[in-house]
Protein backbone atom coordinates (compact mmCIF):
# COMPACT_ATOMS: atom_id res chain seq x y z
CA UNK A 1 0.00 0.00 0.00
CA UNK A 2 3.11 2.52 0.97
CA UNK A 3 4.08 1.77 -2.54
CA UNK A 4 1.50 2.75 -4.36
CA UNK A 5 1.03 6.04 -2.69
CA UNK A 6 4.53 7.03 -3.17
CA UNK A 7 4.07 6.05 -6.27
CA UNK A 8 1.59 8.88 -6.41
CA UNK A 9 3.19 11.15 -5.12
CA UNK A 10 2.22 10.80 -1.27
CA UNK A 11 4.74 8.81 0.28
CA UNK A 12 5.37 8.62 4.16
CA UNK A 13 8.68 9.30 5.75
CA UNK A 14 6.99 6.95 8.85
CA UNK A 15 4.45 4.94 8.51
CA UNK A 16 2.92 1.46 10.42
CA UNK A 17 1.46 -1.03 9.29
CA UNK A 18 -1.02 -2.94 12.04
CA UNK A 19 -2.41 -6.29 12.16
CA UNK A 20 -1.16 -9.52 13.67
CA UNK A 21 2.59 -9.39 12.53
CA UNK A 22 2.80 -5.80 14.62
CA UNK A 23 5.26 -7.17 17.67
CA UNK A 24 3.30 -5.93 20.57
CA UNK A 25 5.94 -3.97 22.77
CA UNK A 26 6.71 -2.17 19.48
CA UNK A 27 3.02 -1.44 18.76
CA UNK A 28 2.44 1.78 20.50
CA UNK A 29 5.73 3.48 19.91
CA UNK A 30 5.34 2.60 16.06
CA UNK A 31 1.96 4.34 16.15
CA UNK A 32 3.25 7.19 17.69
CA UNK A 33 6.14 7.64 15.33
CA UNK A 34 4.05 7.43 12.06
CA UNK A 35 3.06 10.14 9.73
CA UNK A 36 0.56 7.26 8.20
CA UNK A 37 -1.55 4.37 9.59
CA UNK A 38 -2.32 1.68 7.27
CA UNK A 39 -4.96 -1.09 9.05
CA UNK A 40 -4.70 -3.97 7.23
CA UNK A 41 -7.56 -6.32 5.67
CA UNK A 42 -7.76 -9.71 7.28
CA UNK A 43 -10.39 -11.30 9.76
CA UNK A 44 -12.42 -8.08 11.09
CA UNK A 45 -12.98 -9.54 14.29
CA UNK A 46 -9.57 -11.04 15.04
CA UNK A 47 -8.29 -7.24 14.22
CA UNK A 48 -10.66 -5.81 16.78
CA UNK A 49 -9.78 -8.32 19.29
CA UNK A 50 -5.96 -7.82 18.40
CA UNK A 51 -6.14 -3.89 18.99
CA UNK A 52 -8.36 -4.00 21.91
CA UNK A 53 -5.77 -6.92 23.64
CA UNK A 54 -2.65 -4.86 22.73
CA UNK A 55 -4.32 -1.44 24.28
CA UNK A 56 -3.56 0.60 20.95
CA UNK A 57 -7.92 1.51 20.59
CA UNK A 58 -7.04 5.20 22.62
CA UNK A 59 -3.62 5.54 20.45
CA UNK A 60 -5.31 5.08 17.34
CA UNK A 61 -8.19 6.73 18.15
CA UNK A 62 -6.24 10.31 19.16
CA UNK A 63 -3.77 9.68 15.84
CA UNK A 64 -3.27 12.84 14.23
CA UNK A 65 -1.74 11.79 10.78
CA UNK A 66 -3.37 10.11 7.61
CA UNK A 67 -5.02 6.80 8.97
CA UNK A 68 -6.27 4.28 6.20
CA UNK A 69 -8.09 1.11 6.68
CA UNK A 70 -8.39 -1.52 3.96
CA UNK A 71 -10.82 -4.55 3.98
CA UNK A 72 -10.82 -5.38 8.09
CA UNK A 73 -9.33 -2.13 8.32
CA UNK A 74 -12.20 0.25 6.93
CA UNK A 75 -14.74 -2.31 8.46
CA UNK A 76 -13.09 -1.76 12.31
CA UNK A 77 -12.93 2.51 11.83
CA UNK A 78 -16.71 2.75 12.10
CA UNK A 79 -18.70 3.37 15.60
CA UNK A 80 -20.96 -0.01 14.39
CA UNK A 81 -18.57 -2.26 12.34
CA UNK A 82 -19.82 -5.62 11.20
CA UNK A 83 -18.44 -8.57 10.24
CA UNK A 84 -21.35 -10.45 8.30
CA UNK A 85 -19.23 -14.18 8.18
CA UNK A 86 -18.77 -14.40 12.06
CA UNK A 87 -22.25 -12.82 13.22
CA UNK A 88 -25.41 -10.82 12.11
CA UNK A 89 -24.55 -8.59 14.92
CA UNK A 90 -23.11 -5.38 14.73
CA UNK A 91 -19.88 -4.53 17.49
CA UNK A 92 -18.04 -2.00 18.68
CA UNK A 93 -15.29 -0.74 16.27
CA UNK A 94 -12.72 2.45 16.55
CA UNK A 95 -15.60 4.65 16.26
CA UNK A 96 -13.66 7.45 14.16
CA UNK A 97 -16.79 7.30 11.61
CA UNK A 98 -20.80 6.46 11.69
CA UNK A 99 -20.00 4.77 8.03
CA UNK A 100 -20.32 0.89 8.65
CA UNK A 101 -18.51 -0.42 6.00
CA UNK A 102 -18.61 -3.96 4.09
CA UNK A 103 -16.46 -4.49 1.98
CA UNK A 104 -15.85 -7.03 -0.89
CA UNK A 105 -19.59 -6.51 -2.17
CA UNK A 106 -18.96 -6.92 -6.08
CA UNK A 107 -21.22 -7.77 -8.97
CA UNK A 108 -23.71 -11.12 -8.95
CA UNK A 109 -23.28 -11.38 -5.21
CA UNK A 110 -27.24 -11.15 -4.76
CA UNK A 111 -27.12 -13.23 -1.73
CA UNK A 112 -24.79 -11.09 0.31
CA UNK A 113 -26.76 -8.32 -0.55
CA UNK A 114 -29.83 -10.07 0.84
CA UNK A 115 -27.91 -10.61 4.11
CA UNK A 116 -26.99 -6.76 4.37
CA UNK A 117 -30.05 -5.88 3.51
CA UNK A 118 -32.00 -8.06 6.51
CA UNK A 119 -28.38 -6.73 9.09
CA UNK A 120 -29.65 -3.41 8.18
CA UNK A 121 -33.32 -3.38 8.64
CA UNK A 122 -32.86 -5.73 11.79
CA UNK A 123 -30.52 -3.71 13.32
CA UNK A 124 -31.95 -0.20 11.86
CA UNK A 125 -28.49 0.34 10.43
CA UNK A 126 -27.00 1.95 7.71
CA UNK A 127 -24.34 0.09 5.56
CA UNK A 128 -22.24 0.45 2.67
CA UNK A 129 -21.42 -2.29 0.25
CA UNK A 130 -18.51 -1.67 -1.10
CA UNK A 131 -17.14 -3.11 -4.43
CA UNK A 132 -13.46 -4.03 -4.83
CA UNK A 133 -11.30 -0.94 -5.79
CA UNK A 134 -13.86 1.32 -3.94
CA UNK A 135 -12.82 3.84 -1.52
CA UNK A 136 -14.60 6.28 1.21
CA UNK A 137 -12.32 9.74 1.90
CA UNK A 138 -13.25 11.24 5.01
CA UNK A 139 -11.25 14.68 5.27
CA UNK A 140 -11.88 17.23 7.84
CA UNK A 141 -12.84 19.66 4.46
CA UNK A 142 -16.04 16.32 4.06
CA UNK A 143 -16.35 13.18 2.55
CA UNK A 144 -15.83 11.69 -1.09
CA UNK A 145 -16.22 8.40 -3.00
CA UNK A 146 -14.47 6.43 -5.75
CA UNK A 147 -15.73 3.02 -7.34
CA UNK A 148 -19.10 1.46 -7.41
CA UNK A 149 -20.79 1.82 -3.57
CA UNK A 150 -24.06 0.41 -2.93
CA UNK A 151 -25.93 2.15 0.07
CA UNK A 152 -28.25 0.01 2.31
CA UNK A 153 -30.86 1.24 5.09
CA UNK A 154 -34.00 -0.47 6.05
CA UNK A 155 -33.96 -2.81 3.56
CA UNK A 156 -33.36 -1.04 0.48
CA UNK A 157 -30.10 -0.78 -1.54
CA UNK A 158 -29.38 1.88 -3.75
CA UNK A 159 -26.48 3.67 -4.50
CA UNK A 160 -24.33 5.94 -2.66
CA UNK A 161 -24.62 9.72 -2.98
CA UNK A 162 -23.01 12.66 -1.78
CA UNK A 163 -25.77 13.36 0.75
CA UNK A 164 -25.91 10.03 2.08
CA UNK A 165 -22.19 9.74 2.55
CA UNK A 166 -22.09 13.63 4.39
CA UNK A 167 -25.50 12.03 6.90
CA UNK A 168 -23.37 9.31 7.80
CA UNK A 169 -20.12 10.51 8.07
CA UNK A 170 -21.43 13.39 10.05
CA UNK A 171 -23.30 10.56 12.47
Amino acid sequence: MHGMFAEWGMGFDRFAVIDARTPSDKGREMLREADCIFLMGGNPTAQMHYIRKRALVDTLCSFGGVLLGVSAGSINMARCALDVWESPEPYEGLGLTGITIKSHVNEGEEALLEKLRVISAAEKLPICAMADESAIFLTREGADWLGRIRYIEGGEVMPLTQELLMQMSKA
